[in-house]
């Protein structure tokens, strides 16, 4: 950086002719009333911050401009401006009544008061030096402004050695709009380092309403999106279920640029101090994650489980890896030391609570005409009553591929074929239950498409061979056994549209027409194993499927004809989808005689009529309905309708939803987010299950946001098993969180479980974080 010594002819030659500069002078209230813009309208803070447009001094690197009413005293030695002063070097911009200059000491001193601008910074002392040679200043009685950051406060004194840090001693903090401090962070020393995106503070106690709640001898926090090693805020809440009271006191650990942690100690009443650490890694082409979950010995566990290890565990890995443009890898493994782990101490493996916990290694490639899958599957059962003979086979391995090969521009030949090895503990298990074995199948395809712009007309034919080897069968079968099925499809459809205006919008409709027929013949299966089939569900999608069953045990036999409609309207000035509407039904022409025990007798003349209606009029509001009924008996056999609004800022969320099985289930489902004022907004939920005549999940919460803070309290109510018909009696617990906006919040990870509660949740947390 040039020093004063080169800058001095500068000067001179300015001062010679000196400007008449705006008026500047020093306010009397902080640094945050130079840009503050009352507006009641513009958001909750009452008004916002506008940074006035100034100009970088235009020089070389370290040189100083200055502008001045009147000059005293020669420039080599000391020299003394007044008036409206105004001096350039750099980013700095400053603008004083007095300014003193000392060529000796190579300073500038300010002893009337300071007004100190950079790009997203504003400073002011009573008093300030500004060091000539290298660019940093010290103001005494300061107060200071980052716009960006919507953050202010004021010092006993503070240094920036260069624009982008700054040293406060004796100061305070808040992102709150002046001349409110509804909190602020009070502390010997507070450093903001804008390069490096961090704020650290020492011996720093929380004030709200210049109430101390909270001291702590060190901070670290973010005052940018960069991530930084730190604690964050704490998180706590209650249940009545076994996860009791707790309160965790999160640390982040910024590894490196490509890798991170995060250690979750906390305390749960009644079982004791119980740890939880996530990793995660992110590359170029592969991304991990690991977590896991610890307690020494659950004091509440070991008394009601007197038997059992005390010490509990969860696992949970993830990861993925692109390690060729075809190959990749997927890892997901997940495992638990007892059954009841998951409801009484789990929050942050991300698990999803069900019967049997899944283990799978998936390796896959696709090329432009072929695909290859190797998977590795596995399962632990959390649910001891389940029978061992209705627990789930592992896949040890299951290898997939298809390979197409076309003959012409019409016509694919494609061979698809599967390994699979099925094995389970069948030590105790008798019977056709404790088959284990390998399946090899074979599908090789024929067809040929012919196709134009207004439909298509595709027949194919496939062959479906399987072979069984088969242990520890019981008597009397076979341990090799085969089926071939033939397969004839024909699939044809017709695109039509037209243009037409409604309302004063373009849309193209479409009428989409199809018909899909398919045969395949009865073979008997009934001595074949059930490794992993079931019958698919049925929907308008499931109309178009060859085959009734998903898995490779079971091969249904077909003779069947598909009608099917499908209409859109489509803005033609934005492309979007708007209406989508879709019917069909299938006709039978012979009786199905497979069923999963391998044989049986089906007679229907038809299915029921099924359909699906999606209707998007803007990307704030989305609505489906599908559902399935039935001619014979003229009702509804299943339905389900999904609802959902919100504001463009999501101040205001609606959702709705209906669900049905005919003698089964019905449920409705009602969400909302509504403001009852202009900083208080209400949410809630309630489950309900028509069919029961009961509440199986109820939440009410409130929200109050300020301009600088933000909490937010649930209470949430639910059926620990809602498939226990004969349950009533509902757990609770409660959530809350506190959020000092510009600092993070307390109970990070309230916006993911509540998303899971309330549609659209987490994007309004998001959307209104970022939100001044």
């Amino acid at each position: 950086m040039i020093g004063w010594n080169k800058a001095a002819g500068a000067l001179l030659g300015l001062l010679c002719a000196v400007a008449q500069a705006e008026d500047s002078p020093v306010p009397d209230q902080g640094a945050a009333w130079l840009d503050w813009q009352p507006d009641q309208g513009a958001s909750l803070c009452g008004g916002r911050y506008v940074e006035p447009a100034f100009s970088p001094s235009g020089l070389e690197s370290g040189a100083v401009r200055v502008q001045a009413d009147k000059a005293v005293g020669q420039a080599d030695l000391q020299m003394q401006l007044s008036g409206s002063v105004q001096a350039w070097q750099d980013d700095w911009y400053l603008t004083a009544p007095l300014l003193e200059y000392d060529r000796t000491a190579g300073q500038a001193a300010a002893p009337d008061g300071l007004v100190a601008r950079a790009p997203g910074i504003v400073v002011r002392g009573e008093q300030a030096r500004y060091e000539l040679d290298t660019g940093a200043m010290t103001l005494t009685h300061a107060s200071w402004l980052l716009h960006a950051q919507h953050m202010r406060g004021e010092a006993g004194e503070v240094e920036s050695p260069a624009p982008a840090l700054l040293r406060i001693r004796d100061g305070r903090l808040t992102t709150c709009a002046p001349p409110d401090n509804d909190w602020q962070l009070v502390a010997s020393e507070i450093d903001l380092d804008r390069e490096q995106g961090e704020g650290r503070a020492r011996h720093v106690r929380l004030e709200v309403r210049d109430i101390p709640v909270l001291y702590v001898p060190w901070l670290s926090f973010p005052i940018d999106d960069r991530r930084r090693s730190g604690f964050l805020y704490p998180s706590f809440g209650t249940s009545n279920t076994g996860r009791g009271m707790y309160l965790a006191a999160p640390y982040y650990f910024n590894l490196a640029p490509d890798y991170d942690a995060t250690l979750y100690p906390q305390y749960v009443h009644g079982r004791g101090l119980f740890t939880e650490l996530e990793g995660r890694w992110l590359g170029r082409a592969a991304s991990a994650g690991t977590r896991l979950g610890w307690i020494a010995h659950d004091s509440e566990y070991a008394r009601l489980n007197p038997e059992s290890n005390a010490r509990r565990w969860g696992l949970d890995v993830e990861g993925r890896w692109q390690w060729a443009p075809e190959w990749r890898s997927e890892l997901d493994l997940n495992a638990v030391s007892d059954d009841d782990y998951l409801t009484d101490l789990n929050r942050n493996l991300s698990i999803v609570q069900s019967d049997h916990l899944t283990r799978r290694l998936t390796t896959s490639g696709n090329g432009e005409d072929w695909r290859l899958s190797m998977e590795l599957k596995g399962f632990q059962t959390v649910d001891d009553s389940i029978a061992l003979s209705s627990r789930p086979y592992m896949t040890l391995p299951r290898i997939t591929g298809s390979y197409q090969i076309p003959a012409d521009e019409r016509t694919t030949f494609t061979l698809a074929g599967e390994y699979a090895y099925f094995w389970r503990d069948n030590e105790t298990l008798t019977s056709t239950a404790a088959i284990n074995g390998q399946r090899l199948r074979w599908q090789p395809q024929l067809s040929r498409r012919y196709a134009s712009s207004w439909g298509y007309v595709e027949p194919r034919v496939r062959l479906d061979h399987t072979d069984y080897w088969l242990e520890d069968a019981p008597s009397g079968m076979a341990a090799h056994q085969g089926r071939t099925v033939p397969f004839a499809v024909l699939d044809a459809g017709i695109w039509l549209d037209r243009e037409l205006d409604i309302a004063g919008t373009p849309y193209v409709q479409s009428l989409e027409p199809r018909l899909f027929y398919v045969w395949s013949p009865a073979r008997e299966q009934s001595d074949l194993p059930d490794f992993d089939t079931s019958v698919s569900s049925f929907s308008y999608s499931q109309l178009f499927q060859e085959d009734r069953f998903s898995g490779g045990d079971r091969v249904g036999d077909n003779n069947r004809l598909t009608l099917g409609v499908t209409t859109r309207f489509t803005r033609t000035d934005t492309g979007a989808e708007v209406l989508r509407g879709s019917l069909g039904q299938i006709l039978y022409f012979e009786d199905q005689t497979v069923d999963l025990s391998g044989s049986g007798t089906t007679t229907l003349g038809s299915s029921s009529w099924a359909g699906e209606l999606v209707w998007t009029p803007n990307e704030r509001t989305d609505m489906k309905v599908e559902g399935q009924w039935d001619p014979r008996d003229s009702r509804t056999e299943k339905g389900a309708t999904t609802f959902s609004w919100h504001d463009p800022d999501y101040a205001r969320i609606l959702n709705l939803s209906h669900r049905y099985l005919q003698d089964d289930l019905e449920q409705t489902d009602v969400s909302f987010v509504h403001p009852v004022a202009r900083d208080v907004s209400l949410l809630g939920r309630w489950l309900f299950e028509l069919t029961n005549h009961r509440t199986i999940g109820t939440l009410a919460g409130m929200e109050y946001t300020d301009c600088c803070w933000r909490v937010q309290l649930v209470y949430q109510r639910y059926l620990k098993d809602s498939s226990d018909t004969s349950a009533s009696e509902l757990d609770s617990a409660v959530l809350i969180r506190f959020e000092l906006r510009g600092l993070g919040g307390l109970g990070d990870r309230f916006s993911e479980a509540l998303d899971s509660q309330i549609r659209h949740f987490a994007a309004r947390q998001q959307t209104r974080q970022t939100k001044w």
